[in-house]
């Protein structure tokens, strides 16, 4: 079941996310030439249980979405973006609980500096059972 919900999570994001570059954890990605680009990264949750009635697996995972842009207000304006692809859609049986703001700092790297937000969007996955 973890598995499946990274897939439709991975799905949902080469979908639907075309405003910059996606950078995904543990596939080579360079930053040479980009200006913004986002990292997404799927964080499942050993928190799950079976309701009293047995016919349901609730599952508490979490997206980080790493935004990075040259400007402050572009990694803002991602941002809004960001929330509402995720607040407009459904992703099979994944829903969004909430979206937080972790993080916000400067990057300094060999190909200049970025303004970096870390975006947590924490999730429920709900499965039915036969």
């Amino acid at each position: 079941m973890i598995l499946e919900t990274k897939q439709n999570v991975s799905k949902f994001f080469n979908t639907n996310w075309t405003t910059t570059p996606i950078e995904w954890k543990g596939l080579p990605f360079s930053i040479i030439g980009k200006d913004e680009w986002i990292k997404v990264e799927y964080i499942p949750s050993g928190n799950s249980s079976l309701d009293i009635s047995n016919n349901g697996y609730r599952q508490s995972s979490y997206i980080s979405v790493f935004i990075h842009a040259r400007k402050e207000n572009r990694c803002y304006e991602l941002y809004d973006i960001l929330c509402t692809k995720l607040q407009t859609i459904k992703i099979d049986n994944v829903k969004v609980r909430y979206i937080d703001v972790n993080n916000k700092s400067t990057l300094d790297t060999t190909n200049g500096a970025y303004t970096f937000m870390e975006v947590g969007v924490t999730i429920k996955t709900l499965w039915f059972m036969i």
